[in-house]
């Protein structure tokens, strides 16, 4: 999760009540001790997995986020969780989560990258992978449960998670049944593609589609971080390419002179946020230790290393190796 997002803070409520279980006790005295008076609209992700985190400490649950999206019911995600019931098949709900994340996590990536065989259903962020622990795997868990319960008959093929591999992996075998990779550059679970035809039973087509107009609407009211999905644009199209102002704007379904101007409109320009997210990516990248920084240069965008060093002194104050060796 973005610590620059937020989230929607009736779904926030509702998910931190799920986390804690019966110790509301504990969740008020966190939720009193993290959150302003009078709450709001929405709640900062950085809040949310503060939240997350804490209980996991509180309450002594090393994987809590797996154990509390296992358990979560349907109902919990609110209007998201009505309009996955009610779609057709599996892939039509898979569709939707993607399409409400940002009610999650407005500044947040969740996607789903569909290929013959298999389909992965991604999420990235430029957030500390070990800090979001909680929040993500609460999010797989979640997933995969409600998918359980609406199709039967599935697998996964596939998990992985960019935060660090836990002491004790055995929950996670357990509740994804797949094999499961940590310290990933993403978060993902692979689905067999032909399994995601598989239909819902007592699906509410006209349903969903009411839901899906009244999400428009709230998005539209709660204004969603507009930079964010802009950076998450140029994420998709920057590995191995320097990212162009028409790719981002065709990533987004605008043309490049109404993208241009909507950045002016918010004191910035692409290449400004080009500039952001690839800092951002440089330090994940750099402490992954089975890249060379001839790999990071090139997923970065950089056509020649040179330029890399030079962008990653100016970021950081010392190379790429400094860095490396003071951050493993």
């Amino acid at each position: 999760m973005n610590n620059s997002g937020s989230m929607w803070s009736v779904l926030f409520r509702s998910l931190a009540g799920v986390m804690a279980g019966a110790r509301q006790d504990v969740l008020q005295q966190i939720l009193q001790s993290l959150t302003p008076s009078g709450g709001g609209e929405q709640v900062p992700t950085a809040t949310v997995v503060r939240v997350f985190n804490l209980l996991s400490v509180t309450l002594g649950d090393p994987d809590l986020g797996l154990h509390a999206g296992e358990r979560a019911p349907i109902g919990t995600f609110e209007v998201i969780d009505y309009a996955v019931r009610a779609s057709e098949t599996l892939e039509d709900a898979l569709v939707r989560v993607c399409r409400y994340y940002a009610l999650i996590n407005n500044a947040g990536y969740l996607g789903l990258h569909k290929a013959a065989a298999q389909t992965d259903l991604v999420h990235r962020s430029d957030a500390d992978r070990n800090d979001r622990r909680q929040a993500v795997e609460f999010l797989y868990a979640s997933i995969v449960s409600r998918s359980r319960q609406l199709v039967k008959d599935w697998k996964l093929t596939a998990v992985r998670f960019a935060h660090d591999r836990p002491t004790d992996t055995r929950e996670h075998e357990r509740i994804f049944a797949a094999p499961v990779s940590f310290g990933q550059d993403d978060d993902a679970v692979a689905f067999r593609t032909a399994d995601l035809r598989a239909p819902i039973e007592n699906s509410q087509p006209a349903l969903a589609a009411v839901m899906d107009h009244y999400v428009d609407n709230l998005f539209a009211h709660l204004k969603p971080d507009y930079l964010g999905q802009v950076r998450y644009a140029i994420g998709e199209a920057i590995r191995g390419r320097d990212p162009s102002l028409s790719v981002t704007a065709h990533q987004l379904k605008i043309s490049a002179r109404t993208l241009q101007r909507k950045l002016a409109a918010l004191n910035t320009s692409h290449s400004d946020l080009v500039d952001e997210v690839r800092k951002a990516l440089s330090v994940r990248y750099v402490k992954n230790l089975s890249l060379s920084f001839g790999e990071v240069g090139f997923l970065l965008g950089y056509s020649e290393a040179a330029s890399f060093y030079r962008a990653f002194r100016r970021w950081h104050n010392m190379t790429p190796s400094e860095y490396r060796a003071q951050n493993i």
